[in-house]
């Protein structure tokens, strides 16, 4: 309780100092100062956290930085001293930008996926595209797969990223593999998503680089959809929820 009370605090006391420093309109950081900083921060977070960030920026926060990891983000004073773990808001123009930053980041990932490595279900009439981290034996994954003709009839292509949550070599993994290799992808899916076996295969697949998109997408679980805006829904949504989400884009 008292780590939700300071989190949620922090984030209060960030919200509001970046709005003082916003009206003051202050000019970007010379490079020689971003460099400094950059580094600075680089080293401190060596010393508590493993693995190098993706990116450490300016914010439109004089004297605070954007620590990326994947597209989970973090705050850091200029000096390296200081982490912040909550979101930084735009009060001015109502702007969440920590979560800004994460669908832009996530719009260039899926930009950048082939879909030929991607279970596809196409809409007749494509009207939008969800991309769906999936995991075979996941209750509410199955339940939502169960939409999967609603969710096409409504004009909603899917495309499905396997991420079996067991990790590799799971039962989950092994059906994945299996499904994917699979002459007919789809009708196998289906069958494993209603609980029926499928034969086992093995080929060359893309599931070990759909787990790795986990971290870069910032998904803790299944099912997440991701919208093309970059938008992140974690867990089930009725079709209905997910077509009232996905018009209000």
């Amino acid at each position: 309780m008292k780590y939700r009370l300071f989190s949620g605090l922090a984030v209060v006391a960030v919200a509001i100092t970046a709005v003082v420093a916003l009206a003051s309109a202050s000019a970007e950081p010379d490079p020689a100062a971003a460099a400094s900083a950059n580094e600075k921060i680089t080293q401190q977070l060596a010393r508590m956290i493993p693995g190098k960030p993706d990116a450490i920026s300016a914010t439109e926060m004089p004297g605070l930085y954007e620590v990326r990891f994947g597209t989970r983000l973090f705050y850091a004073s200029e000096d390296g001293r200081y982490l912040f773990d909550g979101e930084l808001y735009d009060l001015a123009n109502g702007v969440n930008l920590t979560e800004a930053a994460g669908q832009s980041l996530r719009k260039e990932l899926l930009a950048g996926l082939d879909a030929d490595r991607l279970l596809t279900y196409p809409a007749k009439e494509e009207k939008y595209v969800v991309s769906i981290f999936t995991d075979i034996d996941c209750p509410y994954c199955r339940k939502l797969h169960d939409h999967m003709a609603e969710m096409n009839e409504m004009g909603v292509t899917v495309h499905y990223l396997l991420f079996p949550r067991a990790g590799v070599g799971s039962d989950s993994y092994k059906k994945a593999v299996s499904v994917w290799c699979a002459t007919d992808r789809n009708l196998a899916m289906d069958r494993a998503k209603g609980g029926i076996e499928v034969e086992s295969k093995q080929c060359e697949n893309p599931v070990q680089e759909h787990i790795a998109l986990v971290r870069d997408f910032g998904v803790t679980g299944t099912p997440a959809i991701v919208l093309e805006s970059g938008k992140l829904v974690p867990g089930y949504l009725p079709p209905k929820r997910l077509l009232a989400l996905l018009e209000a884009e």
